[in-house]
């Protein structure tokens, strides 16, 4: 089973699973932006908005479905362009009828019978589906519709049915952010699940996603950069990208994109496979933990040895790429044309 699966993910387009928190930090926003750019190398299956903010916002027991629908409606109307740049990218009616609201609240104490939502129906009808192809989760806020969807297969099925499930799972979460990642981890051993996350006894800002931002050439998370290649004059989702966030200790306080790495890990971009957490890529590097879990890995990169090195030592290409994007497809990124060439692929 895991050896199909694992070829499966690897000769065709990466099916996608989002859970965000959207609605409290706007670095949510910010990769929900960046992704849609993206949306033509994934089968995007569910775009589920879980419990607004983090535990301590203090935002209610709310979700809010409706910012990632103004994202996809802002991409519908510059799909037509993206188009220009490669084929695949899926129509935003497309994409709308795939968001679903996730628990408002979270935590173990949310699980059980009475618990199920749109998100956790989601994840099932996906794993479920007639497909060779595993299921990609990235989480970017709490875990508690994946851990609904664990509970609730546990609880109706057999214990083949259950490990068949769990074996089509693959699982980027950005760390623990309530109990239901530990309450996964715990009860689904063999489930594949990258934690990343600081390890035991060091700064939470040591977390290799925190490479987003933290580390190598700050200069193109700047406002002024945003602004040039993505907020001003790339048309109505450029211009929805959040121009501030919380990045201390980078002193620019505008691009975050904390949640990027989870689903950067699944693409397909020639570099990287996400069967293998220890090659590395765009979403950094993890080594086997123990059972099915990876935790974050260290890089030495100009100098520097820490996790956030196994993402920043990318920025430059993933912005560039990103710039890329948006950009008339007849231009050119220093002189040069951007290819971006999924694996299997060969270019001329």
């Amino acid at each position: 089973m895991m050896d199909s699966l694992a070829h499966a993910a690897s000769t065709a387009k990466p099916r996608l699973i989002i859970t965000t928190d959207i609605g409290g930090d706007p670095d949510d926003q910010q990769s929900m932006i960046r992704l849609m750019t993206h949306a033509n190398e994934f089968e995007i299956e569910a775009l589920i908005a879980s419990a607004c903010g983090t535990p301590d916002d203090n935002k209610g027991d709310i979700t809010r479905p409706d910012l990632i629908r103004e994202i996809v409606e802002a991409y519908g109307a510059v799909q037509p362009n993206l188009s220009q740049h490669a084929d695949g990218y899926p129509a935003a009616d497309w994409l709308l009828r795939r968001i679903y609201s996730g628990n408002p609240c979270r935590g173990v104490a949310h699980l059980g019978d009475g618990h199920d939502t749109e998100g956790s129906r989601a994840i099932i009808a996906a794993v479920d589906r007639a497909d060779a192809r595993p299921v990609h989760i990235a989480i970017w806020g709490g875990s508690t519709d994946l851990a609904q969807a664990l509970w609730r297969v546990r609880n109706d099925r057999s214990e083949d049915q259950l490990r068949q499930f769990v074996s089509r799972l693959r699982v980027h979460a950005i760390s623990h952010q309530d109990d239901t990642g530990p309450w996964i981890v715990d009860h689904f051993p063999d489930l594949f699940y990258v934690l990343n996350m600081q390890s035991e006894g060091r700064d939470k800002r040591d977390s290799a996603y925190r490479g987003m931002y933290l580390g190598g050439d700050e200069s193109l998370t700047a406002r002024e950069w945003i602004d040039a290649h993505v907020r001003v004059g790339h048309g109505p989702l450029g211009a929805l990208y959040p121009a501030k966030a919380w990045t201390a200790p980078n002193p620019h306080s505008c691009l975050k994109e904390g949640d990027t790495p989870s689903w950067f890990f699944f693409l397909s971009n020639g570099l990287q496979d996400s069967e293998h957490p220890e090659w590395g890529g765009w979403g950094g590097r993890y080594e086997r933990a123990a059972g099915g879990l990876f935790r974050d890995a260290r890089d030495v990169v100009d100098g520097v040895c820490d996790s956030r090195a196994t993402v920043w030592r990318w920025r430059p290409a993933f912005q560039n790429q990103s710039d890329a994007i948006v950009t008339s497809p007849s231009e050119s990124i220093m002189g040069i044309t951007p290819r971006f060439v999924r694996a299997g692929i060969t270019s001329s």
